[in-house]
């Protein structure tokens, strides 16, 4: 159950052929798109608003390019996600835990229909359904990103129209959220983990097991309901607010930091010296230019007199 079932990576491979077909509709639709936008433009003209003709130009440009470098962005959001998830669990421990569920769904074996009882039933299904949920998880997230896949240039180029542009919103959210998915699992389970899950599991009695069956399986179930409470719109606003509000920061802190002048001593601002520093090149290099212009200049000069001689 380490990723076995299905690898996120070779998308390209099996959708490929599907992508072409999308991905060729959407780019005979463009230009129909774009000129629905330039009417719309023209009709906000006529009702006194004023038309940006420009912002339309460049989103369609900005979107053919995204177009044709789809596949390279998409699946670098996707593979960027499965690269986090591995880093955060440990796949040697998790492979240990799995190993011990499965010996206890052994230990079960076949329910004596003259001695069941609910506790049996429930005890097994959730062993069963612990030992296989992870593999129906990555086969149902592998579905999805699928049809994200391939559905992602039609609504890249819906987004030229106003009107239209929360499409494309809402599969950026939906592809974050889908991707981010194997994330928020892998540190369920590695929190599992710490809390030295192996020998718990591997020691307890049936009701540990079952609680720790239960408790599994309705983590994996509630991983997308976290992950869309995690990327909710507001949240992605909040979180794009403060990343550039600490851009903003960092360069007001570098545009006001002081540094030492190794002649004078005396601080000055980092713009300020690269200012000065621009200044004195170009003055240096002007000054190096002029006087290599005037020998030159005199040395032709001499030329002329002795020639004249």
């Amino acid at each position: 159950m380490l990723n076995t079932v299905v690898d996120v990576s070779s998308i390209p491979q099996t959708m490929d052929k599907y992508l072409g077909i999308t991905w060729g509709f959407s780019m005979l639709v463009l230009p129909f798109i774009f000129v629905s936008s330039l009417v719309y433009e023209l009709h906000k003209a006529t009702e006194g608003q004023k038309p940006d003709y420009r912002k339309v130009i460049w989103v369609t440009v900005l979107i053919v390019f995204s177009n044709f470098v789809y596949r390279l962005w998409v699946m670098q959001i996707i593979l960027l996600c499965e690269s986090l998830g591995k880093a955060v669990l440990n796949y040697k421990d998790w492979s240990a835990l799995v190993g011990v569920l499965s010996q206890k769904q052994e230990e079960v074996g076949l329910l004596n229909l003259y001695n069941i009882s609910i506790l049996d039933v429930i005890y097994s299904l959730s062993l069963i359904i612990a030992t296989i949920i992870e593999d129906v998880f990555e086969i149902v997230r592998y579905l999805f990103l699928c049809c994200l896949y391939i559905i992602g240039p039609i609504t890249l180029v819906c987004s030229i129209y106003p009107s239209l542009r929360y499409i494309f919103k809402r599969w950026c959210i939906f592809l974050l959220q889908v991707s981010f998915w194997i994330v928020i699992f892998r540190i369920f389970q590695s929190v599992l983990l710490d809390l030295n899950s192996v020998e718990i599991v591997q020691n307890a009695n049936v009701s540990v097991v079952l609680i720790f069956s239960i408790v599994f399986i309705l983590g994996c179930l509630l991983t997308p309901f976290f992950t869309a409470k995690l990327f909710e719109e507001k949240n992605i606003t909040i979180f794009t607010t403060t990343v550039l509000s600490g851009m903003n920061l960092v360069v007001k802190k570098f545009a006001t930091a002081k540094v030492v002048l190794s002649k004078s001593g005396e601080k000055m601002s980092v713009l300020t010296t690269a200012k000065n520093m621009v200044v004195d090149t170009a003055s240096s290099v002007s000054k190096a230019f002029s006087k290599f212009t005037t020998k030159s200049k005199e040395k032709s000069e001499q030329q002329e007199e002795k020639r004249i001689r």
